[in-house]
C-alpha cells in the first residue's frame, strides 16, 4: 500500500488510520502539510499541549527536567527539527517530528538521553 504521509510499518496500521482522521478534520490531505502534531494533538484528543523551544532554556537540564515531568504525568510528547539541513547530523532529517518515548541517564549520572521514535 502507498499512502501519501504514513506508510503502515510493521503492521501497525493506526498511523494511517489517524492521518485519515486528521485529513477529514483539515478538509483534506493538502490541508495537513502546514499544520504540527501539536496542533493535531489538541483537535483529536481535546488535551491540552505546551510548545517549547529549546533555545529559550537556560540550560539542557532544563529541558530534561520539563521532559521528565511531562513524562510522569503521562503527557504526549514530540520533538521537531527546525534547523537548516545543512546544521543537521546525517540521522536527522529538516522539520522532522518524532514521538519522544523516554528520557534516560547513564550510570555516570551526567549524560542524560532521550528515546525518540520516528512514528
Amino acid at each position: 500500500m502507498n499512502l501519501k504521509f504514513a506508510p503502515i510499518y510493521r503492521d501497525h496500521i493506526w498511523v494511517p488510520i489517524l492521518e485519515k482522521a486528521w485529513a477529514k478534520v483539515m478538509g483534506h490531505y493538502s490541508n495537513i502539510n502546514s499544520w504540527s502534531s501539536v496542533n493535531a494533538i489538541r483537535v483529536l484528543t481535546g488535551a491540552p499541549v505546551f510548545e517549547y523551544a529549546t533555545s529559550a532554556f537556560a540550560t539542557g537540564a532544563l529541558v530534561f527536567a520539563d521532559i521528565e515531568l511531562a513524562l510522569s504525568k503521562n503527557y504526549i510528547i514530540t520533538a521537531k527539527t527546525k534547523s537548516t539541513a545543512s546544521s543537521l547530523s546525517t540521522t536527522l532529517t529538516n522539520s522532522k517530528e518524532f514521538a519522544v518515548i523516554e528520557k534516560f541517564k547513564l550510570d555516570t549520572n551526567t549524560i542524560e538521553l532521550i528515546l525518540m521514535r520516528d512514528p
